[in-house]
């Protein structure tokens, strides 16, 4: 026992500590900088859907027509590149499930490409009106971009 109250002060430091460490990450979250695709602008056409603003240029290209529960190859290019990028698929009014998908960078002829294996949920409503979120995340933020797409 007299063991154990040595230990005390160390352990009331140590969880003092972790606790300031935490509430300081908490508060200091990176700040969200939301972009909106063009009217029109179509991931499945020849040359993607381009988004720019804020200094952020990214193309979302799906490599083959959108179907609910089928495999779908998606590429992405972004300038400046970003740290790390993933995509979820949402609908509006509609709760989809965790669905997110991480895009890997590669290289394409010196220029770095990011692609993805993804795969849009099935909605029990039958409705077909969805919406990929991208989210490229830079060094002090991130940067969020939804394009609205449909199923056949």
């Amino acid at each position: 026992m007299r063991d154990m109250r040595k230990w005390v002060p160390a352990l009331t430091a140590c969880l003092l500590l972790g606790g300031a460490l935490t509430v300081g990450r908490v508060q200091a979250a990176d700040p969200v900088v939301t972009l909106a695709a063009p009217q029109g602008c179509a991931a499945t056409a020849v040359a993607g859907c381009t988004v720019s603003g804020q200094g952020y240029r990214v193309t979302l290209k799906f490599d083959s027509t959108p179907a609910s529960l089928t495999p779908l190859a998606l590429t992405l290019r972004a300038r400046p590149d970003p740290v790390s990028a993933d995509v979820r698929f949402v609908m509006t009014g509609m709760n989809m499930g965790d669905n997110r998908f991480a895009f890997r960078r590669v290289d394409d002829n010196g220029r770095p490409v990011w692609r993805a294996r993804a795969m849009i949920p099935a909605c029990a409503s039958g409705r077909v009106d969805w919406v990929a979120v991208l989210r490229l995340v830079y060094p002090q933020r991130v940067v969020e971009i939804r394009v609205p797409f449909a199923t056949p």
